[in-house]
């Protein structure tokens, strides 16, 4: 032990904080007696390594980022909101396709899960088949505007496309609603909900689009109107 002053200073704590600096001055000696195409050789394999590494991480999330949410119809519970066209009980339920009456409208609930952490620019809802013709466009089912059924009075209840200039319907009566790069952690959900219409009986892909600054996926489901 030293005296400095009033203040004792332990010599073996003076050891174990210089220990490391002294650990790197002989590894930086070392390395510096190294003939420099040694050094170099294995300063380009560092980089090589780094860059690989780097492309695989931009891979591997390109690859999750094709199908990024586990996308379903939800069914809420009987207590929760009343719909007209599953059986409801005690339970939530989830499934791929739903059965809609011709000609009606029906307050229909979609839930994304996120499978992996993703950014969100805009989601949209709609018919992927309007390409088949203007025959088609005007028999597929059409979303009018948005609903929550969970909130019993207030504003948030229902959001039309002509009071909110974050949702909006486009010519191919697919449903936008804008989210300005929000982040949705992973296992969080997407629960949104759209009064459509219905019009003609068929059987319709009714998919949600997911737009991400990466890139675009898209998750199809169906709607059968009977």
């Amino acid at each position: 032990m030293f005296e400095v002053g009033k203040a004792q200073v332990d010599s073996a704590d003076i050891a174990s904080r210089e220990l490391p600096l002294l650990a790197a001055l002989c590894l930086f000696a070392s390395i510096t007696s190294w003939p420099w195409s040694i050094v170099a050789a294995i300063v380009s394999i560092l980089i090589a390594i780094s860059v690989f590494y780097d492309r695989y991480k931009r891979w591997k999330r390109s690859r999750l980022l094709k199908n990024p949410f586990e996308t379903q119809f939800y069914i809420p519970k009987a207590i929760e909101h009343e719909v007209d066209y599953y059986p409801q009980d005690d339970d939530i339920h989830t499934p791929p396709e739903l059965a809609l009456s011709a000609n009606s409208e029906h307050d229909v609930m979609i839930r994304s899960r996120a499978k992996v952490p993703v950014t969100l620019i805009e989601v949209q809802y709609g018919c992927m088949d309007y390409l088949r013709g203007v025959d088609y466009l005007k028999a597929m089912p059409e979303p009018l505007y948005y609903i929550n059924p969970w909130v019993k009075k207030g504003i948030k209840r229902e959001i039309h496309p002509e009071a909110n200039e974050d949702h909006y319907v486009d010519t191919a009566n697919a449903y936008h609603i804008v989210y300005h790069g929000r982040d949705w952690p992973k296992g969080s959900d997407i629960l949104n909900g759209l009064r459509i219409k219905t019009k003609e009986k068929g059987r319709y892909t009714f998919g949600v689009v997911y737009i991400m600054p990466e890139r675009e996926a898209e998750s199809p489901l169906i709607i059968n109107v009977v």
